[in-house]
C-alpha cells in the first residue's frame, strides 16, 4: 500500500516527489511517456523556456546554466533526468493512466497493464495534453499537409509553397516566426494580431526579475489585478509580434471559419 501516487513526471510531479521523499512517504511517480523529460522533448526543435536559468530551479538541485540563459528543451529534459538520478526518485514510465476511482478508503489508479492502490493521489499532468484542431480541417484537400503544433518539429517538415499558421498564442507566433524567415514562402496568419508582446529583457533586467521585485507573481486571482489579468488576453513573451507581422511575406487573414478542398475561408 502506497501513501501517494504522483501522476506526471515533469516539473510539478518531480517537485512533489522531492518533498514526499523528505517526509519519508512511500510513493511512486508514474508517467505515460517512455523517458523522463519527454513532455519537453516532444515539442518543436527551436523551443526555449521563457524563464532564465535563475527561475528554473526545482527544489534541492540548481539548474546548471549561466545566469540569464534561456534553456532549450534538451537542457530541460536533461535537467529532469539529473534530478531523478540525484534523488533516486521512484518513477514508472510507459504508464498511461486510464482511470482513478475511490475504493472505500483508498484510490485505485488503473492503466493498460494493471493498477496501483494508494491512500492519496496527486495529479501533476499539466494542461493542454489533447491537441485541438478546428473541425473544418476535415474538409480540406488531403494534398494540403496539416500538422498540429504538438507534432511540429521544424520547417523541414513542410511542403514547398505557401503556408498557413492558425492560432495566435506563444506556439503560433513562435512557429510563424520560424517558418516566415524563409522570405520565398508566403505565410498566411490566422490569429489575434492585437495580442500584446512582452520582452524578455527590460532596462538590463529580465522580465521575471521585474515580476518578482514588483510582487506581480504573488497576486491571487481574486485580487483586483488578478481579475484584470484573468479577463485579458495572455501576452506573448519574448517574441516580437509587431516585427513578425510587418514582414512582407506574412499576411494576416482573420479567424479561420471553414475549408473546402484547396480553399480556406476566413473572416
Amino acid at each position: 500500500m502506497l501513501d501517494y501516487v504522483v501522476i506526471g513526471g515533469a516539473q510539478a510531479g518531480l517537485s512533489m516527489a522531492y518533498h514526499l521523499q523528505k517526509q519519508n512517504k512511500k510513493f511512486i511517480v508514474i508517467d505515460g511517456e517512455k523517458e523522463v523529460g519527454a513532455s519537453w522533448l516532444n515539442r518543436w526543435d527551436s523551443l526555449k523556456l521563457f524563464t532564465p536559468t535563475e527561475y528554473n530551479h526545482l527544489p534541492g538541485l540548481k539548474f546548471r546554466a549561466p545566469k540569464n540563459h534561456y534553456p532549450t528543451k534538451f537542457e530541460v529534459a536533461n535537467y529532469f533526468k539529473s534530478f531523478v538520478e540525484k534523488f533516486d526518485i521512484p518513477i514508472q514510465l510507459n504508464t498511461l493512466v486510464t482511470s482513478v476511482r475511490k475504493n472505500k478508503k483508498t484510490f485505485i489508479i488503473e492503466y493498460k497493464d494493471g493498477f496501483i492502490e494508494s491512500k492519496n493521489v496527486i495529479v501533476a499532468t499539466g494542461p493542454f495534453h489533447i491537441p485541438y484542431t478546428p473541425p473544418c480541417h476535415t474538409k480540406a484537400s488531403q494534398e494540403i499537409l496539416q500538422i498540429h503544433s504538438n507534432y511540429y518539429k521544424n520547417a523541414d517538415q513542410l511542403q514547398e509553397g505557401d503556408a498557413l499558421v492558425v492560432g495566435g498564442g506563444d506556439s503560433g507566433y513562435q512557429i510563424l516566426n520560424e517558418i516566415s524567415k524563409d522570405s520565398t514562402r508566403t505565410v498566411y496568419f490566422s490569429g489575434d494580431t492585437t495580442v500584446k508582446s512582452l520582452p524578455q529583457q527590460f532596462l538590463g533586467k529580465t522580465l521575471w526579475w521585474w515580476f518578482t521585485i514588483t510582487g506581480f507573481l504573488n497576486y491571487n486571482k481574486y485580487s483586483w489585478i488578478g481579475k484584470k489579468i484573468n479577463s485579458s488576453t495572455q501576452p506573448v513573451i519574448g517574441t516580437d509580434v509587431k516585427g513578425i507581422l510587418s514582414r512582407e511575406n506574412v499576411i494576416p487573414v482573420g479567424r479561420t471559419k471553414d475549408a473546402s478542398d484547396q480553399k480556406i475561408i476566413f473572416e
